[in-house]
């Protein structure tokens, strides 16, 4: 039997995540793992068509590459700085790297933020981190973040993302930067509880079909 496109695609790359709740006693009381998860975003697209086609996929003048913050702002690229590109912001930072939410809308191509974002002051935000979740050749580059409850009342998450700085020059040769919604994924309802702590494990699925 001939493959459906779709398939074939799968068979190449997905987008994957997983997530933990640990009460506070370090017991795990909740997981949910996908290995292909709702919607790698058009910012991503995006970026594949920049390098794929650089600047030629510039027309009448316009920038190569057009992303949009977590705004809906457009910032538009010539060229991106990929040694500045990071997901990794620092503790207490929620204005990029994993997010979580207790949106419930499911996630839609052009999403550039998530529904409703749960933020610092709800729980806290621990540093996002790289990592590489598999091995060749089906690695899965990606990064993991924990989220405290420090309050005395549980909290709902039922969204997850991820959220790149984007670093380059844009048209007239200014240098700019952007925060951008790359990946977008709602997952079944989960409580954290006061004291407990959500692991959020995301991750690029490459070659899946050779694990």
């Amino acid at each position: 039997m001939i493959p459906r496109i779709d398939d074939r695609i799968k068979a190449i790359a997905t987008g994957g995540f997983r997530v933990e709740v640990y009460d506070e006693d370090g017991e795990l009381v909740a997981k949910q793992c996908k290995e292909a998860g709702d919607m790698i975003l058009s910012n991503f697209e995006a970026l594949l068509n920049g390098l794929l086609h650089g600047a030629g996929f510039a027309s009448s003048g316009s920038a190569a590459i057009a992303l949009f913050d977590t705004t809906n702002t457009n910032y538009n690229f010539n060229q991106i700085d990929f040694s500045k590109c990071s997901a990794e912001a620092a503790e207490n930072d929620d204005s990029y790297g994993i997010q979580v939410g207790s949106g419930s809308t499911q996630p839609a191509f052009n999403d550039y933020k998530l529904g409703n974002q749960i933020k610092n002051d709800v729980l806290q935000y621990g540093a996002c981190t790289y990592q590489d979740f598999g091995s060749p050749p089906n690695v899965k580059p990606g990064c993991s973040r924990k989220f405290t409850n420090n309050g005395s009342s549980n909290v709902s998450v039922s969204e997850i993302g991820l959220v790149v700085l984007i670093e380059g020059t844009q048209p007239g040769g200014n240098t700019g930067s952007c925060k951008c919604l790359m990946m977008h994924d709602v997952i079944s309802t989960i409580s954290v509880p006061a004291g407990g702590i959500l692991n959020v494990e995301y991750f690029f699925n490459l070659n899946p079909s050779t694990s």
